[in-house]
């Protein structure tokens, strides 16, 4: 089965967000700062997937807004922020294990796991979080005596901020494990063109020897006016990165600092 990924350029439909008009404008929201609002995230469900109304099984590879409660198989955004996380948890994970070390920007552990010791069940590798995530022994991957080859404890991520073109609501979205892949292609758009092109989001089904699973697809849309581009920058400016409002243990977007159990994360793996 086919599992390219790979960024595609999309002719999409002209829309707009420059803003509501007039008659649209709640009074008062003007004053709404961003501790005051919940983002929504979307998700893409999955077989498995947990935290979503019973009927998720008939969409799955669909994105689900955990806000409007809606599904959609497309969804045309704007980049607006990203950030880069990492999180371990035990190998034998269940909905009750806590993190054993967790990194908000994918370069340093999170001040609370500093000096806490970590073994690794499957390696049997022991560390004592105390260094930056580059040098960690478990953001690599690691060769057993047997010469076989074990995957990282610690889970790279990336959290993306955008703005939803049809409804001009901004959302969170995380690519992690069998997503990293176009994940990696979505950062060089975002590094290398900004916001020129606006991103159509979709998903397709893939098997291999883990199972059968959704992974994200990401594709190059229309070019974006300046109308939308202002919208999209103005927001950044009134609310920050919202990406880094969600914390590698905390998928809900909270940002408090407690180590908080762990959701299952749309990318399976």
């Amino acid at each position: 089965m086919n599992t390219n990924t790979a960024i595609t350029t999309n002719q999409s439909q002209t829309l707009a967000i420059a803003g509501l008009p007039d008659d649209l404008v709640v009074i008062g929201s003007d004053v709404l700062q961003r501790e005051d609002i919940t983002v929504p995230r979307m998700v893409l469900v999955q077989g498995q997937s947990k935290n979503l109304p019973a009927d998720y099984i008939k969409h799955i590879g669909e994105w689900y807004n955990t806000i409007t409660g809606e599904y959609k198989q497309t969804i045309e955004g704007v980049l607006l922020g990203v950030t880069k996380q990492r999180v371990a948890f035990p190998r034998d994970y269940n909905a009750d294990s806590q993190a054993l070390c967790a990194s908000d920007d994918g370069l340093y552990p999170r001040m609370e796991f500093a000096g806490a010791e970590v073994i690794d069940s499957k390696t049997n590798v022991v560390h004592i979080i105390s260094c930056g995530c580059a040098e960690c022994p478990f953001s690599k991957f690691t060769e057993t005596e047997q010469a076989a080859s074990v995957s990282p404890l610690c889970s790279l991520g990336y959290v993306y901020a955008m703005l939803d073109m049809e409804t001009g609501l901004p959302f969170l979205m995380r690519a992690q494990r069998t997503g990293i892949q176009a994940a990696r292609q979505l950062n060089t758009v975002a590094k290398m063109m900004g916001r020129i092109k606006s991103i159509v989001i979709s998903a397709k089904v893939t098997q291999d020897d883990k199972g059968t699973y959704s992974v994200p697809v990401f594709s190059t849309g229309q070019k974006l006016t300046p109308d939308v581009i202002n919208a999209a920058a103005q927001l950044v400016r009134e609310m920050g990165n919202l990406a880094e409002r969600v914390s590698a243990v905390e998928p809900d977007g909270t940002g408090t600092n407690g180590t908080a159990k762990h959701d299952e994360e749309e990318m399976p793996f």
